[in-house]
């Protein structure tokens, strides 16, 4: 089974619950966003994982920083002393990390879904010059095509909606439109699509802010400038996206405000105690190993002499 099969099987997944929420709701705009709280509910317990990990590693930094300094020139000694470090407080470096290979193909999927809400038919013909025929009329203009909905059921109310309509109109806008090309006809038009970026824009740097602001002290100067960069770069994107997928990045942008806000209330709070710090050497981590080892084959010397007697 091929990477790009795997994936449109689990396009054709996430699309088969949308088209189950539109179902209940037939509203473009509101399936989105249930559909999207239901995948950031879900991954909420594994965000929690990361978070702990992430805050057990930020305890270790000023003993890991020492370690580095001290050992800087032989890197053997020091992946041992620093493994001895993290074995001692049953912390797993890659904890932090495991995380979001779970969470990236999920929301790369909810991207693709929802971005392939939009797709109208005859996109590549268009390019191309082609051209659409709808009874004894041609249609050659791009807006005036009907949808094709990528990954979604064809028997589905949601598809059958999008392929009978030329706009995805809801909330009183056209989802299948993006802010640059509403504001390219006129600034009445365009306002509220330009509204909806400068949410995305201040809902993200609210995030980021957040977690800047936790993570301050163990931050490098340049994680420091990178955050300060990533809340302008949804908004910079959002400008030439469809509308869809604006309500998809609110959505989850607000949602992990809330979420945020949440975790620093539980992990970051002032009367939270922290575990004190157990500082070995790779010396006493091998004694330990040792006397496990001896313990371990004792155990079984018992076991076997008490077989045979």
């Amino acid at each position: 089974m091929t990477l790009s099969h795997q994936g449109g099987i689990m396009f054709s997944f996430l699309a088969d619950i949308l088209t189950q929420i539109y179902k209940i709701w037939p509203s473009y705009a509101g399936s989105i966003i249930v559909f999207t709280l239901i995948f950031m509910i879900i991954m909420t317990p594994v965000t929690l994982r990361q978070t702990k990990s992430m805050l057990a590693m930020q305890r270790l930094a000023p003993e890991t920083k020492k370690l580095r300094k001290k050992y800087g020139d032989d890197r053997e000694k020091l992946n041992q002393e620093m493994m001895a470090l993290y074995q001692a407080n049953n912390v797993n470096p890659l904890g932090g990390c495991l995380p979001l290979l779970v969470q990236s193909p999920v929301f790369l999927g909810l991207f693709y879904v929802v971005r392939g809400l939009t797709r109208r038919v005859g996109d590549l013909g268009l390019a191309i010059g082609d051209s659409v025929t709808r009874g004894s009329e041609e249609i050659t203009v791009f807006t005036a095509r009907t949808y094709n909905p990528e990954w979604i059921d064809q028997s589905a109310n949601l598809y059958q909606d999008l392929t009978n309509t030329t706009k995805m109109a809801s909330f009183g806008l056209d989802l299948s439109q993006s802010p640059s090309a509403a504001l390219g006809n006129d600034l009445v038009t365009g306002l509220p699509y330009l509204l909806l970026v400068l949410v995305v824009g201040i809902s993200s740097w609210l995030q980021q802010k957040q977690i800047q602001g936790r993570s301050a002290n163990t931050m490098s100067p340049q994680q420091a400038a990178i955050m300060k960069i990533i809340p302008f770069m949804l908004p910079v994107f959002s400008f030439a996206f469809p509308t869809a997928l604006i309500f998809y990045f609110i959505t989850s942008n607000v949602f992990r405000v809330g979420q945020q806000m949440f975790i620093t209330k539980r992990f970051y709070g002032e009367k939270k105690e922290e575990k004190e710090i157990v500082v070995p050497t790779a010396k006493n981590i091998k004694e330990r190993e040792k006397e496990d080892l001896r313990n371990t084959q004792s155990q079984k010397g018992n076991g076997n002499h008490g077989s045979r007697r």
